[in-house]
C-alpha cells in the first residue's frame, strides 16, 4: 500500500497549487508535484501503474472539483445521487488522463531505461493535457498546469508564445527534471543526464528573461494604447430569483440602480453579467423599452441575456450577449462552447439514459456559430461568456478576429463559495497573457474583475454582495505570436510525442528480430 501513498500526494499537491478555500497562493507547489508521481511509476507493471496514475488523478479532481456536487444539487434540480453520479462521471473522465500519462510513461520507461524523464515527462504530459481539450462532451480544460503559475507574473508571460501549455510543459519539465536528480541519487546504474537538467534549467532562466522583457514591452504599448472607462456590475442576485417573474421589477431595478452609479462614475462602457435580464431581451415587451432607454443615455452597455427562435414550431434558446449603443441594439453574440450536462446533455440521442437519472435537469440550449467583433468608436471588442473562458484556442479566434478588448460576463452563482470562482478567474485572466488584451469581467455573484494584458488583476470584487467596478482599459491593437498562429508548439508537442512513439515500436520490433 506504501506505493500508493506517493500518487495520492501527488494528486493532492495538483489541486493545492491552484486557487483554493485557503486564499493561499501555493502555485509553487506545481514545480514538484509530478515528481512523487513520476517516480512512483519506476519499475512497476502496467496493471500497477494504472492503479498509480488512477489514484493521483482522482485524488486531484476530486478535492478540485468538489464543488460539483454542490452546484449540481443547489441549482441544477438533481438529488444528492444524481450530482454524484454525474460528478463522478466528469472526475472519472478527467482521471483517464492521468491513467493514460501513466500509462505511457511506464512504456518509455521499459523500453528505454535510461530515458531522461526531463525530456519524457513535459511532452507527455502536455500533449495528454491537450486532449483535456477536445473530448466527447465537448472538452473541460479546468485546472491545467499552467494555470498554477497565473501569480507569477514573469513566469506566466511565456503562454502568449503557444498558450497557457507553454507554462505546463515548462512546469512538467522541471518536475522532470528533479526526478532525474533523485534517481540519479537513489539508483546506482542511473546516470546522471545532464543534458537533459542543462536544458530544463536553460529554459527556466529564458523563461524569466523573456518575462522581464515582456512585462516592460506590454507596458510601454497599454501606455500608447487607446483608452476607455468601463464599469463591471455585479448584481448579486440569487440563482433562485433569476427567473421567478416576481422578482422581475426587483432585478431590472437593480441592474439601473448600478447602471446609473457607473455614469454617474464616468462609465463609457458598462458591462452586466451573464442572463443579468430575467426575460429575453430582445423577444419581450419590457426587454425592448429597456434597450430603448439604455440607448438614450448615449452609453454603450454589454448584457447577457437569453435569446431564441423557432425551429419546426419548436424554441431553439441560446445564452446571448447584447450590445446596446446609442442607436439601439448594436450587436448580439450566441455562446458557442456550452456547458456538457448543465446548458445542454451531449449527444442526447445515445445518453437520454443520463437525462433519466437526473430528472430533465440538463439544459436544451443551442450553440452559436460564429465569431463576433463589436465595433465601438474608439476600438473593437469581442465577449466570452463563462465557461468560454477556459477555451485559449477559442478566444485567440476573437483576438485574431480584431477584437482589442475582451469582456467576460458570467454566472458564477453556480459555484457557491468554493474554490471555483477564484478558479474560474484565475483561468480568464490567463486569456489577456496569452492575447495582451485588457478584460471586463462582470460575474452576477463574483468574482468581477479587471485584469491586464500582463494577467494581473488591477481590481476585483468579492462573492456574494451588490458591487460596481470601474476602471480605465484600453484598446490594445497588436496580437501575440499566439493569437496569430494558434497551437503550433502544442503541434511541435504532438509531433515529437509521435516520434517518440515510432521509435519505441521500433525498438521493439528490432528486439523481437534479435
Amino acid at each position: 500500500m506504501k506505493k500508493y501513498i506517493a500518487p495520492a500526494i501527488a494528486g493532492l499537491l495538483l489541486t493545492l497549487s491552484h486557487p483554493t478555500f485557503l486564499h493561499v497562493d501555493l502555485g509553487f507547489l506545481a514545480w514538484v508535484a509530478l515528481v512523487p508521481l513520476v517516480v512512483t511509476l519506476r519499475d512497476k507493471t502496467q496493471g500497477e501503474r494504472f492503479i498509480i496514475g488512477a489514484i493521483a488523478g482522482a485524488v486531484h479532481f476530486l478535492t478540485a472539483l468538489y464543488w460539483l456536487v454542490y452546484t449540481l444539487n443547489t441549482y441544477g434540480n438533481l438529488n444528492i445521487p444524481g450530482s454524484v453520479f454525474v460528478a463522478l462521471l466528469l472526475v472519472a473522465m478527467e482521471t483517464a488522463y492521468v491513467v493514460l500519462f501513466s500509462l505511457l510513461l511506464g512504456i518509455a520507461m521499459d523500453r528505454v531505461p535510461r530515458l531522461a524523464m526531463a525530456a519524457a515527462v513535459p511532452f507527455l504530459w502536455v500533449a495528454v493535457e491537450s486532449l483535456r481539450n477536445c473530448t466527447p462532451f465537448g472538452g473541460f480544460p479546468w485546472v491545467l498546469l499552467g494555470y498554477s503559475q497565473g501569480a507569477y507574473t514573469v513566469i506566466a508571460q511565456a503562454a502568449d508564445l503557444g498558450g497557457v501549455y507553454v507554462i505546463s510543459f515548462l512546469v512538467a519539465l522541471v518536475n522532470g527534471a528533479l526526478v532525474d536528480i533523485i534517481e540519479w541519487r537513489t539508483r546506482k546504474d542511473r546516470p546522471l543526464p545532464k543534458g537533459s537538467i542543462a536544458a530544463a534549467v536553460l529554459l527556466f532562466a529564458v523563461s524569466i528573461v523573456y518575462g522581464t522583457w515582456r512585462i516592460k514591452d506590454v507596458e510601454v504599448r497599454n501606455e500608447a494604447a487607446t483608452p476607455i472607462v468601463a464599469a463591471a456590475l455585479q448584481g448579486n442576485i440569487r440563482q433562485d430569483m433569476k427567473w421567478d417573474e416576481n422578482s422581475e421589477r426587483i432585478i431590472l431595478s437593480n441592474y439601473l440602480k448600478l447602471q446609473k452609479q457607473a455614469m454617474d462614475a464616468g462609465a463609457e462602457l458598462i458591462v452586466w453579467p451573464e442572463a443579468a435580464t430575467p426575460f429575453a431581451l430582445e423577444r419581450s415587451l419590457t426587454g425592448v423599452i429597456m434597450a430603448k432607454r439604455l440607448a438614450r443615455t448615449g452609453k454603450y452597455t454589454l448584457l447577457g441575456s437569453v435569446d431564441y427562435t423557432f425551429e419546426n414550431g419548436r424554441p431553439k434558446f441560446t445564452n446571448s450577449a447584447y450590445l446596446v449603443g446609442p442607436s439601439g441594439i448594436e450587436g448580439k453574440y450566441a455562446k458557442m462552447q456550452l456547458v456538457p450536462f448543465s446548458e445542454r446533455l451531449p449527444f442526447a440521442e445515445y445518453l437520454g439514459w443520463v437525462d433519466k437519472i437526473v430528472k430533465g435537469a440538463t439544459g436544451n440550449f443551442n450553440p452559436g456559430k460564429k465569431i463576433e467583433v463589436f465595433r465601438l468608436p474608439r476600438g473593437s471588442m469581442s465577449v466570452i461568456i463563462c465557461y468560454e473562458a477556459i477555451f485559449g484556442g477559442l478566444v485567440r479566434r476573437f483576438r485574431k478576429e480584431g477584437a482589442q478588448l475582451l469582456v467576460n460576463i458570467t454566472n458564477d452563482a453556480w459555484f457557491g463559495n468554493t474554490s471555483a470562482p477564484r478558479q474560474h478567474l484565475a483561468m480568464a485572466a490567463f486569456r489577456c497573457i496569452e492575447n495582451h488584451c485588457w478584460m471586463v469581467r462582470a460575474a452576477n455573484t463574483g468574482i468581477s474583475a479587471f485584469v491586464d494584458p500582463l494577467g494581473r488583476v488591477k481590481s476585483s470584487s468579492g462573492l456574494f454582495y451588490e458591487d460596481m467596478l470601474i476602471e480605465e482599459v484600453r484598446f490594445m491593437p497588436e496580437i501575440t505570436p499566439y493569437a496569430m498562429w494558434g497551437n503550433i508548439f502544442l503541434y511541435a508537442v504532438l509531433l515529437v510525442c509521435i516520434a517518440g512513439i515510432v521509435w519505441i515500436m521500433v525498438l521493439k520490433r528490432k528486439e523481437r528480430a534479435d
